[in-house]
Order: C-alpha cells, then sequence, then structure tokens
C-alpha cells in the first residue's frame, strides 16, 4: 500500500481557508473516505457469493482455480496500482484519485458481466479493473484525512479504514440473497448501484485548504524544530518519536529535505531509503502477504466443510449464505474497533497500539485453521476484524506524521 505523502499543490477547495482540525468538518471527510472504501471492498468481497453460478456458467467453462485467480490479481495489483495513485493524489488531488476508484469498479462488474465468455476474460475483466479499483481507493483517504486531524489523527484514518468492515456488512448480504434469486451477470450489473454513494462521497474527500498565515506558521514551527549543533555526517539514535522525520545521516545542506522530505528534487530517494520507510514498507508488506491471502478464504474455506475428497469431508456443512454473514461480524468489530484503537493509540501511542495489532492477528490467523463449524469461523474472524481496524488506524497515522508535507 502506498500512501500519498505530499499535499498537492492545486487544493480543491471543499471548505473554508483554515477550518479548524479535529472538528465536525474532519469526521466528514473521514467518512466519506470511508464510504469510498466500503463500495469498493463490498463490490469485492461479494465475488466469493457468485462462485457456485461462475462453476456452473457453460459459457465459461471455469475451473475453480480460475474463479479464484480473479480475487488473486486484483489483491494483487491493487498495490502495485497504489504507486501510481500515490502521484495522482499528490500532484492532482484525492478526489481525482477517488473518482478513478469509483470508474474502475463501474467497469470491472459490468465489462465481467457484459462480455466475459471464458475464465480467461473473466479474470482480465474482473481482477484488472477491481485491482486499478482497489489501488486507487487505498490512497485518497488517509491523505485527505490526516490534513483534517491533529491529536485525533489516528480515530480519523481509523474511520477512514473501517470502510472495509462497513461494506463487508451491507454489500455481500445482499448481494448473496441476489445469488439465490438471479443469474450472476444481473447481479453484477445492479451491484453498480452502490457506486453512485462513493460518487457522491468522492466530492468532500480533500485536502484542508489552508492560508499563506498558516503555512508561514508550520514553517517556523519546524524551524525551531531543527537541532541546533549537528555535526555533518552524524550517526542519529535510531530511538526517535514518531512524527519527527530525521534522517540516518545528516549532512547540513540536505537537512530542509529530511525534515520536510517533500522539498527538493531529492526528496523521493532520500525518503524512501530512510530506515523508517523502510520498516513501514516491510511492515505493510508482510502483514498484506499474510492478512490478504487469508482474508479471501473467508467464504471459500468454511465451505469446505462437507465436501468430499477433502479433509473436511466429515464436518457439517456450511452453505454459502451461512459462510457469507461471516463478513458481518468482520464489519461490525471493524466498524466498533476504530474509536477504541483511536482512544489507545493516545494513551499508550501508536506504534505499540501497531504492535498489538499486528501480533493478535498473527494468533487469530494462525488458530482460524483449526476451525470446523460456523460458530467457530465466525467468532476468529470477527475478532481479526477487530483488529484489522486498529492495524489500518495506527500504521496510517504513522505514514502520515512521518511523511507528510508540502510538494517540491
Amino acid at each position: 500500500m502506498v500512501f500519498a505523502i505530499c499535499a498537492p499543490k492545486k487544493v480543491a477547495i471543499c471548505a473554508p481557508v483554515d477550518s479548524p482540525v479535529d472538528s465536525w468538518r474532519s469526521y466528514v471527510v473521514s467518512l466519506c473516505a470511508m464510504t469510498l472504501q466500503a463500495v469498493v471492498f463490498g463490490c469485492l468481497n461479494s465475488y466469493p457469493n457468485f462462485k457456485g453460478q461462475l462453476l456452473t456458467d457453460s459459457s465459461l467453462n471455469a475451473g475453480e482455480d480460475a474463479v479464484a485467480w480473479a480475487t488473486s490479481l486484483a489483491t494483487g495489483l491493487g498495490p502495485l496500482v497504489s504507486i501510481l495513485a500515490g502521484q495522482v493524489t499528490q500532484y492532482a488531488s484525492p478526489r481525482i484519485a477517488g473518482l478513478i476508484s469509483v470508474a474502475a469498479t463501474v467497469l470491472s462488474l459490468n465489462l465481467a458481466a457484459g462480455f466475459a465468455d471464458s475464465e480467461a476474460s473473466l479474470i482480465c475483466l474482473f481482477g484488472i479493473f477491481m485491482g486499478i479499483a482497489v489501488g486507487f481507493m487505498i490512497s485518497p483517504g488517509p491523505a485527505a484525512t490526516a490534513t483534517w486531524f491533529d491529536r485525533k489523527m489516528t480515530l480519523g484514518i481509523g474511520i477512514t479504514f473501517t470502510g472495509g468492515g462497513v461494506g463487508s456488512v451491507l454489500i455481500p448480504p445482499i448481494s448473496g440473497a441476489m445469488e439465490k434469486v438471479m443469474d450472476w451477470r444481473d447481479a453484477f450489473h445492479i451491484l453498480t448501484s452502490f457506486c453512485s454513494l462513493s460518487l457522491v462521497a468522492c466530492l468532500f474527500v480533500c485536502i484542508r485548504p489552508t492560508s499563506e498565515v498558516e503555512e508561514e506558521e508550520k514553517e517556523e514551527e519546524i524551524e525551531d524544530k531543527k537541532p541546533q549543533e549537528v555535526e555533518a555526517g552524524a550517526v542519529l539514535s535510531p530511538v526517535e518519536e514518531v512524527g519527527e522525520v530525521l534522517p540516518l545521516i545528516v549532512d547540513d545542506a540536505d537537512f530542509d529535505i529530511h525534515v520536510h522530505p517533500c522539498h527538493g528534487t531529492q526528496w523521493l530517494t532520500k525518503a524512501f531509503f530512510t530506515p523508517r520507510f523502510l520498516a513501514l514498507f516491510a511492515g505493510y508488506a508482510f502483514f498484506s502477504f499474510g492478512f490478504y491471502g487469508s482474508l479471501y478464504a473467508v467464504v471459500p474455506f468454511p465451505l469446505l466443510m462437507g465436501l468430499g475428497g477433502t479433509p473436511y469431508h466429515a464436518e457439517e456443512t456450511i452453505t454459502v449464505s451461512a459462510a457469507s454473514n461471516i463478513f458481518i461480524g468482520l464489519g461490525a468489530t471493524e466498524i466498533v474497533s476504530a474509536p477504541i484503537f483511536g482512544y489507545l493509540s493516545l494513551k499508550i501511542g501508536d506504534r505499540f497500539s501497531y504492535a498489538i495489532s499486528t501480533i493478535s492477528l498473527a494468533i487469530l490467523t494462525a488458530c482460524w485453521c483449526t476451525c470446523r463449524d460456523y460458530w467457530s469461523h465466525f467468532l476468529v474472524v470477527t475478532l481479526m476484524g477487530f483488529f484489522v481496524t486498529g492495524f489500518f488506524a495506527t500504521f496510517g497515522s504513522m505514514v502520515a506524521q512521518s511523511f507528510y508535507g508540502p510538494n517540491p
């Protein structure tokens, strides 16, 4: 995942200049960013509900691996696309990036429903465009939200990332009911109607507008935070508070680039090779590999219960509609955990909250393989949802505080 770490040069005004941070407008922006994520995640998580129809559709002649590849392509392509999305968010606006995500979601569902006539076309039409939607959905929300919050930044970004939970609560159960009464192609066309919600929400996902006076005050504050005496080439202590962007090697000529990582033509290289960026990147890379690989087994794994030819053939069968309802527990706890982790981070800091979330997710993911009935699946996935929002909220806050700054 790649956040836009710099404010756009041209700010689309959606509020009065110098609107207060941590205000009601801050929460409006955060809720709108949440809505954008909810629609994309909801539509993506609805795909497994139609697995049975996709496998029996004679026009596709698709196997189980091919059906799974469509979601794998979407989730794998998302982080790669988010690199481009970060640049669009930075140099255009979060609103533009969000609108691209909405358009890609509409294209993914409509093109797959209208033109997929083989397993290869299903994988490409749904997977590629949904991957673009996921990539352009991730960056705008936290990039915009981070400018609207100060002390409550973790809470604000946490609300933004509850979008996955809200979408999982609302849309997959609806698509599961649709799967029972209509063809998957018709259902995909109908699912695009949810994109109207994210279209309206995008209009309010914007960077907080600031005046020249406030910008000058920020510059003065940063000047005051500079170390008074630092020898060129000195190695600094790796122990530093989150939010102070400090280099490993200090050079007087480059000092402004490190404090303002977006100043100067070489900020990109200098930011990418700081220990903090490498640590954050590695943390999210390992998280993505472990969690997203498990997330998209939330429905397929329970469906293996009672299936002949599997190690779970003796277990009680879990229906498609019951398996899809597991997303309700996942989404509900994501919504609840946002304010909890927002409060927790204020008390113990983002890094400790981050550690609690990731360790808990690792334990729960390991325990998930022992689940054999509906309620054990539901309980474990529900608890996973609680700590997922904790991860996203604290991680997004650490990225925003470490690398946010004005454009070159």
